[in-house]
């Protein structure tokens, strides 16, 4: 920035870009957001009384938002796939939802297949002389890429994927075992993040919108059921049928090792443990195939 003129002249330049390519164009929800932060940084400078002190933040803000487009948009492939990447995660967090909440079965497509084996392989210690070149980059194209920008719970969307990749693709709910196995930390995990995702992509799709509130009251009926409060995972007190849940359990391994050394044992035991809260139906989700396509890698 030459003078300071000059200075002033560029940061109104850009700040017409930044406020063009927020409203007119429709970003990834990472690049929104340093777009946003960018606006707001030149916007601070417009009203400074010394512009040129604040020229490098403002300098290096530009780079990084011109880096990051340049990325996201360096042909159309990479933008295409990327895009459709985030959709097909999206839709799968909404389908994933309604299972685990609203008792909607949900069988992955084989796109979201590929997508959860990857990601499985990831998570599992592979052999030293494995060449697992290919299938990293495809889970750091396909999978890590689209969470990122589209700013979702990576961890949590890619424990959903494992799971998913473990039933080969089939229904089932990842709620239920962890209530199974008296997890109340990961409860609280999953619950809380849950309810994260399913707010963002009710602000970003209408039609999610529609049965948000399926998920919602299912999340808290879950919430209400075992948590007499829930602040964040490590701030929660449980509510007494988690107490009592706990108790069963602790019961139930008391009396299953009792019938390795007692003769003939006659225990019984409660039959609600498992207890879902909610039945069962049948239905099948699907999302379409895509092939692999070569992505630009934003880290």
């Amino acid at each position: 920035m030459e003078t300071t003129t000059t200075a002033r002249n560029i940061v109104q330049l850009r700040i017409a870009y930044f406020m063009f390519l927020l409203h007119k164009q429709k970003p990834t929800p990472l690049l929104h957001e340093n777009l946003s932060h960018a606006l707001e940084l030149h916007q601070k400078a417009l009203s400074s009384s010394d512009m040129t002190a604040m020229a490098p933040d403002l300098d290096d803000s530009y780079d990084q938002i011109n880096e990051h487009w340049t990325k996201l948009y360096a042909d159309m492939a990479t933008t295409a796939t990327l895009l459709i990447d985030i959709n097909n995660l999206e839709e799968f967090l909404h389908c994933k939802l309604l299972e685990d909440y609203a008792n909607k079965p949900y069988e992955a497509s084989d796109r979201i297949l590929s997508l959860a084996e990857s990601t499985a392989k990831q998570h599992l210690a592979r052999p030293t002389n494995e060449d697992s070149t290919t299938s990293d980059k495809f889970y750091e194209d396909h999978v890590v890429f689209p969470l990122e920008e589209s700013q979702l719970d990576r961890d949590c969307v890619e424990k959903k994927l494992v799971a998913v990749a473990e039933r080969k693709g089939r229904p089932g709910n990842d709620i239920q075992p962890i209530i199974d196995a008296c997890n109340w930390d990961m409860l609280a995990v999953v619950l809380l993040s849950d309810r994260e995702i399913a707010i963002k992509l009710i602000q970003r799709s209408p039609t999610f919108a529609k049965v948000s509130d399926r998920i919602l009251r299912g999340i808290s009926q879950f919430q209400d059921a075992y948590f007499a409060s829930l602040s964040s995972p490590s701030d929660f007190v449980l509510a007494p049928r988690g107490h009592q849940r706990r108790g069963w359990s602790i019961y139930n391994n008391v009396t299953a090792s009792l019938k390795w050394s007692a003769p003939n044992p006659r225990v019984e035991t409660p039959s609600d443990d498992h207890d879902p809260l909610v039945e069962r139906h049948t239905t099948v989700q699907s999302l379409p195939v895509l092939t692999k396509v070569n992505l630009k890698k934003m880290y």
